[in-house]
């Protein structure tokens, strides 16, 4: 994780990298796509990540910051795990039941100008070591994998950029995702708060019923309520992972250096809020 320091100082480490060190280990942040933990997880059930200690104001010590490359589609991923529990892949004490908070900050001068530049920053959760599905343009077959992302989209309009819900599930009308837009607008260069929470759906006789759940807030607005979901057909398929995570596209790449920042990451598992 990289302390309060300029955008110039910050490129810095990313010009660095260009050598063949990946800007996720200057960072001090994991980048493990789909493969197993390593350095930065959590597994407990109820937990937070802060980087500027464990209450108080976003962005008022450390954060952790995630680098776009111009001409890039990745970013990096700060995965939490749920290993003190479940293994991954496919096991049935994998919670299917999460609410988590997170504050998110896109750099002052983030540059996403068109409808076809779209870059993901969240993940709500997901289970992505089941199988190839819940990512890349894998449609989910029950057993296999799945997702719900927060995405954000251009172009930004009076230090606003639009917002949205990016879910792979059974019901999706083709191999990508369904993207949900929301209807207020994060601003840019100050911190915004996200809250979601995702219960997946239950399963009778290996039938997938339309009972998960999504729903999604900003800044303590609710955005997105959906409560007729189907991700899996085996109780067997739950979360594996969630947390930070950035990626520029579909097919557009990053039109600069576009710079994110992370800061109190919560969650609660087997809960729909954090409590207290």
């Amino acid at each position: 994780m990289v302390e309060n320091v300029s955008r110039r100082e910050l490129l810095g480490y990313t010009a660095a990298a260009a050598g063949g060190i990946g800007t996720a280990s200057l960072l001090g942040s994991s980048n493990a796509g789909s493969g197993k933990p390593s350095g930065n997880e959590s597994n407990e059930t109820v937990g937070e990540r802060t980087c500027a200690g464990t209450t108080g104001e976003p962005g008022t010590g450390k954060v952790d910051t995630h680098v776009i490359g111009e001409g890039s589609h990745r970013g990096e991923n700060n995965f939490t795990y749920f290993l003190d529990r479940s293994s991954l892949g496919l096991d049935a004490e994998q919670p299917d039941e999460v609410y988590s908070r997170i504050y998110v900050k896109l750099d002052e001068d983030w540059a996403q100008p068109t409808v076809n530049d779209t870059c993901k920053v969240y993940w709500a959760g997901c289970n992505l070591s089941a199988g190839a599905a819940g990512q890349g343009g894998t449609r989910p077959s029950g057993d296999d994998g799945w997702s719900v992302r927060i995405y954000t989209r251009g172009p930004v309009t009076d230090g606003r950029v639009s917002v949205g819900t990016y879910v792979y599930h059974l019901d999706q009308p083709d191999r990508f995702g369904s993207l949900w837009r929301w209807p207020d607008r994060a601003a840019i260069g100050t911190w915004n708060q996200i809250d979601t929470y995702v219960k997946l759906n239950s399963v009778t006789d290996g039938a997938a019923n339309y009972d998960g759940v999504v729903r999604t807030w900003l800044n303590g607005t609710l955005q997105n309520a959906r409560s007729d979901l189907r991700w899996r057909t085996t109780a067997e398929l739950g979360f594996d992972r969630l947390g930070p995570g950035s990626y520029w596209g579909g097919s557009k790449e990053s039109p600069q250096d576009n710079i994110l920042y992370y800061d109190l990451f919560q969650y609660a598992v087997g809960s729909d809020g954090l409590g207290g």
